[in-house]
């Protein structure tokens, strides 16, 4: 008889006490991201616009019946969830009239977006801690388990965006969940083809996502092991891709084009110009993605711990624990990601296997238990350390997550505090990465093909003007324009940004009879504030 793939007749055994543990680091994790993510203050912050404001307009185009055009990733599940959570609270409006209230108030749909993104993740959370506690009957190993979002400070600043990493954090769990209920006894042997069904059906979602994340799907491998299942999980991915990025149908050729970017070529950082390897580039990239200890120290303790469960099980006739199997994909998984990421070295593209090392630390917490008991050992000394592996994770990274909550905080501060009133007499040029309403609006906007410029000039400052460093050109709501028509059209100069060497060159050479002036700037890890011809107050010079 088919074993079910979730033992819901089993929750019905789990006590209240275990409740109470299944819930706690959920609950944290709900209230300390919902915190940090007030106190990260708006979307439109230098901080955190990149990449939420193309992410909430390519959920306008949907709905406005366009195809997403910022496809990198592709990201196409974040799209299509903005463009649903939008048209929920708006069911008999118009796409014409949606497109005026999120151009309005962009910052409230963002913020419902991401709370959603982040009750997904608890749910998540909870999921991952469930299996692991039917599993093990462990409570240790489910708050080790659910340590995943909290083991790194990178994974905990991405979750408060409107970006692929929440959803991609939530995919990890939920395949490590699903893994942990594949080594329930007589549970793989009976359902390998509704397993691999099972990883693909995420592994295809994932990718949707974010193609990034690749390496990640070798999770199972070693728990499928039969050509039959590989096939039939390898097949299921790519049809659920397919499936989840059919809203961003399209775009398949401009996703494509950025794929042969990002993985074509012999360089790092995807240059296809380049058709032979740099081995010494690649070598430090790679040891620079690879270099957080949550990655290295589980990998390499894994795969100790895996050659000598080998050597136990070819010398020794001890049977390798099907737990070892999974540690083993976790390996594989951790190997390939790191290969793939150190081609485009980005920190956050780790942001999966970092996520997946709380699975790899309770597999070996597990193991060595095991292992113990079944040689009469006694397992106290294990269940100390990983105990206080446990506890030093959480102290940790609660001493990190306030140090980033005041980064937060501080951040925030100054840069509403530049209220860029004072200068409505000027003309107001925005460059990257400027705390800006507007800027947020024209770079979004810009970065999803430009489709509502005619709605944002109607509604939005004409005096507002921003520098896109790729092309160097100053751009207005509507597109391109001559900066010395700009600057001959105002009294007064005034720009903003977090990285001055991009705009300072070109306006000295385009603007050789202005200077300009840093002194309103507040210094320090923020922004820089440029004027010609007006004081710190806006007064006319």
């Amino acid at each position: 008889m088919t074993r079910d793939l979730f033992p819901l007749a089993a929750l019905r055994a789990v006590t209240a006490r275990s409740w109470l543990i299944l819930l706690l680091l959920p609950c944290l994790h709900l209230v300390s991201l919902l915190v940090l993510r007030a106190h990260a203050g708006p979307f439109w912050m230098w901080s955190n616009l990149d990449p939420d404001y193309w992410y909430l307009l390519d959920s306008l185009n949907m709905i406005n019946l366009h195809w997403p055009v910022h496809i990198a990733h592709p990201g196409t599940p974040v799209q299509l969830l903005g463009a649903v959570l939008i048209r929920i609270i708006h069911p008999l409006s118009s796409a014409d009239q949606i497109t005026d209230l999120v151009l309005a108030n962009p910052e409230t749909y963002l913020h419902l977006i991401s709370a959603v993104l982040i009750v997904v993740n608890t749910a998540a959370l909870v999921f991952v801690g469930l299996c692991g506690y039917l599993l093990f009957n462990d409570r240790l190993a489910v708050v080790l388990l659910q340590l995943a979002p909290f083991i790194s400070t990178l994974s905990i600043k991405w979750l408060t965006h409107v970006a692929p990493e929440p959803l991609l954090i939530t995919v990890v769990l939920i395949l490590g969940g699903v893994a942990l209920l594949a080594l329930r006894p007589g549970s793989l042997a009976q359902n390998r083809l509704t397993y691999a069904l099972v990883f693909g059906l995420l592994a295809g979602f994932g990718m949707a996502t974010k193609i990034t994340s690749v390496g990640i799907y070798f999770l199972p491998v070693f728990l499928l092991w039969s050509p039959r299942a590989l096939a039939t999980y390898a097949a299921a991915g790519l049809v659920s891709m397919l499936l989840f990025t059919l809203p961003a149908a399209g775009s398949y050729g401009a996703f494509m084009d950025h794929l042969t970017a990002i993985f074509g070529g012999g360089a790092a950082l995807g240059d296809i110009e380049k058709p032979v390897m740099d081995i010494a580039d690649y070598s430090r990239q790679l040891l620079r993605v690879s270099s957080r200890p949550a990655f290295f120290v589980v990998f390499f303790v894994s795969l100790s711990l895996i050659g000598y469960l080998g050597f136990q099980a070819k010398f020794r006739a001890r049977p390798f624990p099907l737990a070892a199997r999974l540690l083993a994909g976790l390996c594989l998984a951790d190997l390939v990601q790191a290969l793939i990421v150190a081609k485009h070295p980005s920190g956050h593209y780790m942001i999966p296997v970092l996520v997946l090392s709380a699975l790899g630390i309770t597999l070996i917490y597990r193991t060595l238990m095991e292992t113990m008991a079944a040689s009469n050992s006694s397992s106290r000394p294990v269940y100390g350390i990983f105990g206080l592996v446990g506890a030093g994770l959480i102290v940790a990274q609660s001493l990190a997550m306030v140090k980033l909550d005041r980064q937060f905080v501080e951040r925030a501060t100054v840069a509403t505090s530049l209220n860029d009133d004072r200068f409505d007499k000027c003309a107001r040029i925005y460059f990257w990465s400027a705390a800006s309403p507007s800027y947020a609006l024209q770079l979004g906007s810009h970065m999803v093909g430009n489709p509502f410029a005619e709605a944002l000039t109607r509604s939005r400052p004409a005096n507002d003007y921003w520098f896109e460093i790729m092309g160097k050109e100053f751009r207005n709501w509507s597109g391109p324009q001559d900066i010395e028509k700009i600057a001959a059209s105002r009294p007064c100069l005034y720009a903003r940004g977090y990285y001055p060497g991009h705009i300072l060159p070109t306006l000295k050479a385009l603007l050789p009879n202005h200077s300009f002036s840093r002194e309103c700037s507040p210094g320090g890890d923020h922004e820089t504030l440029l004027t010609s011809g007006v004081n710190c107050q806006g007064d006319l010079e």
